[in-house]
């Protein structure tokens, strides 16, 4: 007898009628049947047909309404358990109100486990004569076909499991070339790039929308739309298909966004977000926080509309990366903008002072701002000049003395002060050196040449 189990193991293991025509299963047993002249059905183990009957002409309309008939559900319950209860194949009758019907029923196994009743009808004494004959080799068919079923059943698994990991191995390759190619974008200053890096991100992950929103600082609770990726292009339309500018949910989902991301799909979604939450539109949505210096920002979303699905981990991991080079690309942003207005404000102090001032960058020398009283005693076309004939790169000219007790010797520090003599001012001067960051994040010095009360610039 074979090891089988009943208990509710149907409601996670199932045969179908699609599984029997794509293996070809149901042309085996039908063959069997045409052979022994006899009618054939399938029926799974709740008495849903798997296999429509088939037989001999005469009698298979009658035969296919005897099938679905009510009155016969206790027989065939009967049926099941016996079948249950001993594994074996069984020969009977049935009150059809036919003398000389008979039939056979035969389980069938998916890895042990009693899914379906094979069974085998004779309307007259010809044909029950021949199932006499057969039903030895109906039970040896029967558990052959359950051998055969759950061989297919395992290789079909393991086909999946292979398809699953090729699936993941593509997965994790794109992810990784597209992240490259977005930190080179983002560090090129490439923003035309990101952009289209963004939709290879959609489409890669499957979705129908990614979206990111910023915090709306005049509108208080709302978000305004920044950029976005739809699966049907830019579109009004495609606007109208993610509402979420504003936080129309409740407090503690609003702070999971904050802290740690909002991760909804089939395993999860509730009725009551469906409703309340996603107005019935979404069927999985990733929500994860953009961050500036530390600051919640704004907030980047994956959207599925269109079929349910579960998130795997490589694609939350791969969403996670994408909204930290949003938030660090922010970041930058923000940065670079500082630095402008910083720059800007300086240049109108440093036009404004007395004394000579210019600007260089830290690593070439090139001077990349110099205030008009500088222009004019160096000529206007000093800018773009390296600063060094001028006066040299402190850090290299002291270099050596590092360490020695020496007037001449300054200390190599963000702000350094020192005094010394400039031949192309013609005089002793009071340096100052602040290293501060220019415009675009370059490191700059700016310099500032306050003439040396004792001394008298020609």
């Amino acid at each position: 007898m074979q090891d089988f189990n009943t208990n509710d193991t149907h409601e996670t293991m199932a045969l179908t009628t699609e599984f029997l025509k794509n293996n070809q299963v149901d042309s085996l047993i039908r063959s069997f049947a045409a052979i022994c002249e006899l009618y054939t059905v399938v029926l799974d183990i709740n008495g849903k047909v798997l296999l429509q009957p088939d037989g001999p002409v005469p009698f298979l309309g009658e035969f296919y309404e005897m099938v679905r008939n009510p009155k016969y559900r206790d027989t065939y319950d009967d049926v099941t358990r016996s079948l249950a209860e001993s594994g074996q194949t069984m020969f009977g009758e049935v009150d059809d109100g036919n003398r000389e019907s008979r039939f056979a029923a035969a389980p069938i196994f998916l890895d042990g486990v009693y899914l379906a009743t094979w069974i085998l009808y004779a309307e007259n004494q010809f044909q029950s004569q021949k199932l006499f004959k057969a039903y030895e080799h109906f039970g040896r068919t029967a558990a052959s076909l359950s051998h055969l079923i759950t061989n297919i059943s395992r290789s079909n698994q393991i086909s999946e499991k292979e398809e699953e990991v090729q699936k993941q191995l593509k997965f994790e390759h794109e992810s990784r070339v597209i992240m490259s190619d977005i930190l080179e974008a983002v560090s090129g200053g490439d923003k035309k790039g990101y952009g289209e890096l963004y939709e290879r991100v959609g489409k890669l992950m499957d979705v129908d929308y990614m979206v990111y929103y910023a915090i709306d600082d005049n509108r208080p609770g709302y978000m305004k739309l920044v950029d976005y990726w739809s699966r049907t292009g830019k579109s009004a339309q495609a606007e109208n298909g993610f509402t979420w500018d504003r936080d129309h949910y409740n407090i503690e989902l609003q702070n999971k966004i904050k802290k740690e991301g909002l991760f909804i799909d089939s395993n999860n979604m509730t009725n009551q977000m469906r409703v309340e939450i996603f107005e019935g539109k979404v069927k999985a949505v990733m929500v994860l926080p953009i961050y500036t210096s530390g600051v919640y920002h704004g907030r980047l979303i994956f959207i599925e509309n269109r079929v349910e699905r579960v998130w795997t981990k490589d694609e939350i991991g791969f969403a996670k990366e994408i909204a930290s080079v949003i938030s660090r690309d922010v970041t930058n942003d923000n940065r670079v903008r500082s630095n402008v207005k910083v720059a800007r404000i300086l240049s109108d102090v440093l036009e404004h002072l007395p004394v000579f001032a210019f600007v260089r960058d830290a690593n070439d020398g090139s001077i990349l701002y110099a205030n008009s009283l500088l222009r004019e005693k160096m000529g206007n076309d000093i800018v773009g000049n390296n600063s060094f004939s001028i006066i040299p790169d402190v850090k290299q000219e002291f270099a050596g003395l590092a360490g020695i007790d020496t007037a001449y010797a300054p200390k190599l520090n963000r702000n350094t002060r020192y005094n010394r003599y400039i031949d192309r001012l013609g005089g002793i001067f009071d340096v100052t050196e602040h290293q501060i960051k220019w415009k675009n994040g370059q490191k700059v010095s700016v310099i500032i040449l306050k003439p040396d009360a004792s001394n008298e610039v020609i």
